[in-house]
């Protein structure tokens, strides 16, 4: 028997990153047994610290409810980098067994090469009209299933116009429009590298980024941190962030349709000077 035998759940628990590491290193099977028995509590966020191979390859080993079980408790971003990693038939029976905006969100990601700001990107932060005021904007995120530092501000095009922080909602008048509040925050398109949009936003930034399409849309945020994980993961040879043909295209299409000086920075300009 191994050491991992005489893992208890309280370790799992309390150190699922150094769990995690050394999961990945054993086969499947072994770790699929090991782990049968504990709460999906316990087992989602080991599987989440996984590198994604190893984590689609334990959820082989479970039967199919236990495998949509531990996919429904994670973030979307981790549970499409698994999702990658499966074959079509397993991958499509999960997602259509996942909840609604669960399902949708990781199809949205799947889209995107995994090399790709797009494929990190989360989509449940709130994406809120300039129009709706402060006191609807605090309604919406006391509602939220998830925890947000803040709200994006979008125009009627869907257009970013700014962001405001969950504190600067609780400070600001309840009658206020977010388009009076909103500050201004760095937006990077979904088909840029992580690698040259964490060059464009500095690593050092604490600022949400906005995430937005060729159209200028706005599709969701990611962080600086969020990023260069992304990045330290490729250069570690993760396979969810190695290098793809795809992902060469879509690196080419987005320099040609935006370019970094005019998009990439993407800088909103303050709201005051915007006009109308």
């Amino acid at each position: 028997m191994t050491e991992l035998d005489e893992l208890s759940a309280a370790f799992l628990e309390d150190h699922p990153q150094e769990a995690a590491g050394e999961l990945n290193r054993q086969p499947p099977a072994a770790v699929a047994r090991l782990l049968q028995g504990s709460p999906a509590r316990i087992v989602a966020p080991v599987l989440v610290e996984m590198q994604p191979q190893a984590a689609a390859s334990l959820l082989q080993c479970f039967d199919s409810e236990r495998a949509r079980l531990l996919v429904g408790t994670m973030s979307a971003p981790r549970a499409t980098a698994i999702l990658r990693q499966l074959g079509d038939e397993q991958r499509n029976d999960l997602l259509a067994a996942l909840p609604g905006a669960m399902a949708l969100a990781c199809r949205a990601l799947l889209r995107y090469p995994v090399d790709a700001v797009g494929a990190r990107m989360d989509t449940t932060l709130p994406i809120l009209s300039e129009h709706v005021t402060v006191g609807e904007a605090l309604e919406t995120l006391r509602r939220a299933t998830t925890e947000s530092e803040g709200v994006i501000v979008v125009d009627t095009a869907r257009r970013l116009a700014g962001w405001v922080s969950a504190v600067a909602l609780l400070r600001a008048a309840v009658p206020l429009s977010l388009r009076t509040v909103a500050t201004t925050m760095p937006a990077v398109p979904a088909l840029m590298p992580v690698g040259a949009a964490l060059r464009a936003v500095g690593p050092e930034t604490k600022h949400v980024i906005a995430v937005i399409d060729t159209g200028h849309r706005t599709l969701g945020a990611i962080t600086a941190t969020a990023l260069g994980n992304a990045v330290v993961a490729r250069a570690s040879g993760d396979p969810d962030t190695t290098g793809t043909t795809l992902g060469f295209v879509a690196a080419q299409y987005w320099r040609a349709v935006t370019g970094l000086t005019d998009v990439a920075l993407g800088v909103i300009v303050p709201l005051e000077n915007r006009g109308s």
